[in-house]
């Protein structure tokens, strides 16, 4: 009789635990999230953790060190033998091993010289799809590479540089995000464009700019 009421208050135990997962957990592209201020609510917290955790293949030990680590810096990387748990502001974001720090391609990018009439009758882009900049103030030839911490750049519209960190950190970027950022640079190490996201305002069009590039990124 005992084996059986174990049994049926685990069947209890499990369906409620598949129950939080399903309410708290969502996955998108092989990434699945779990808001940190949701799991704060569970008690106690460690069990809960444990067992939200335990397909992934999280130990024991793993699971107590990141109770420690819950509500401390973003960026805190956690490992099972086949998972990544990232803890990022405001969540965990667990990706396979495989995917965990696999980088994007290369983007491609076409590039070609516009006539100033054609730049003109575009809608100003701040660098999503495409950017239009001063060829003379570029030194060529330019090259795509991944951010480095300390590298800087002036956003489009703005007279003084900014740290990549910090503009990361104002527009909210995952840690994953950053990691597959592309910049665009030029011969003389200058960031000309945050590929996708923003220019850089040095290379903007002047009333005396004459030659013009369009740098467009190809989906």
């Amino acid at each position: 009789q005992n084996m059986e009421h174990l049994s049926d208050a685990y069947q209890i135990f499990a369906s409620a635990v598949e129950q939080a997962r399903q309410r708290l957990m969502t996955e998108e592209q092989g990434r699945v999230s779990l808001s940190i201020s949701d799991l704060l609510q569970l008690s106690p917290l460690r069990t809960w953790l444990f067992e939200l955790l335990r397909p992934y293949g999280f130990s024991a030990s793993v699971v107590n060190n990141l109770e420690v680590h819950l509500q401390g810096q973003s960026g805190k990387r956690f490992f099972s033998p086949t998972h990544q748990l990232l803890k990022d502001r405001d969540s965990l974001i667990i990706t396979p091993l495989s995917n965990a720090v696999a980088e994007e391609a290369e983007p491609t990018l076409r590039i070609e010289e516009v006539p100033l009439s054609e730049a003109l009758a575009e809608k100003s882009t701040l660098g999503l799809s495409h950017i239009v900049v001063d060829a003379d103030r570029l030194t060529l030839p330019l090259h795509l590479r991944h951010w480095r911490e300390g590298d800087r750049f002036y956003p489009f519209g703005m007279e003084h540089s900014q740290l990549m960190s910090d503009y990361f950190s104002d527009h909210k970027f995952s840690c994953i995000a950053k990691e597959q950022v592309w910049l665009l640079e030029d011969a003389d190490s200058r960031i000309v464009w945050l590929v996708g996201h923003r220019a850089d305002n040095r290379f903007r069009l002047t009333p005396s700019t004459s030659q013009l590039l369009k740098i467009t990124l190809c989906s």
